[in-house]
């Protein structure tokens, strides 16, 4: 995790925030060529996709307003995280 050199994080509990992507997440990154270099370690930001709307309430953008939490064990695992669209 972030203090070993092993994925993940340490246990302990968490807020979470949830924000827009800055890419597409469906884009594939143009093939490079080996003398043009190292590929991005990042993907090639590409036009979104048309009608595709990411809609994630402003609520869980921030660590102060976000009511998202988890505790993260020893043993890891999957975590389920559900968003709620705010009150019309």
């Amino acid at each position: 995790g972030s203090v070993k050199d092993e994925p993940g994080v340490p246990p302990g509990g968490y807020k979470v925030i949830v924000v827009e992507p800055l890419f597409d997440p469906e884009a594939i990154a143009p093939p490079t060529k080996p003398e043009d270099g190292p590929a991005p370690a990042v993907g090639i930001p590409q036009p979104k996709k048309t009608g595709t709307k990411v809609a994630i309430p402003g609520q869980y953008a921030s660590p102060e307003s976000t009511p998202l939490t988890i505790e993260v064990s020893p043993t890891g695992g999957s975590i389920a995280l559900e968003l709620k669209s705010a009150t019309p």
